[in-house]
């Protein structure tokens, strides 16, 4: 049998990391920057990160996963999976 592996999640609003306190928009938490949050993981040793972009999931916006993180810092993280 294989080992469990965790996907962990990270919700990306408006370019920050947020925790929705419910399924409904508007209740939310502004956390930290996604780089802080992806290197945290990655020091636990995650092999994947799912990055949700709620503002193209709600259609309240343009893809602000891209604009959170740069192209040298996405590059650094061969964990992280693009989800819009």
């Amino acid at each position: 049998m294989k080992p469990l592996e965790l996907l962990p999640a990270i919700d990306i609003k408006n370019g920050k990391v947020i925790q929705l306190s419910s399924a409904v928009s508007g209740s939310s938490t502004v956390m930290v920057e996604p780089l802080e949050v992806i290197q945290r993981f990655s020091s636990a040793g995650s092999k994947w990160i799912h990055l949700v972009d709620l503002d193209a999931a709600y259609g309240t916006g343009e893809n602000q996963v891209n604009s959170a993180l740069s192209a040298d810092e996405s590059s650094k993280y061969s964990i992280i999976r693009w989800h819009s």
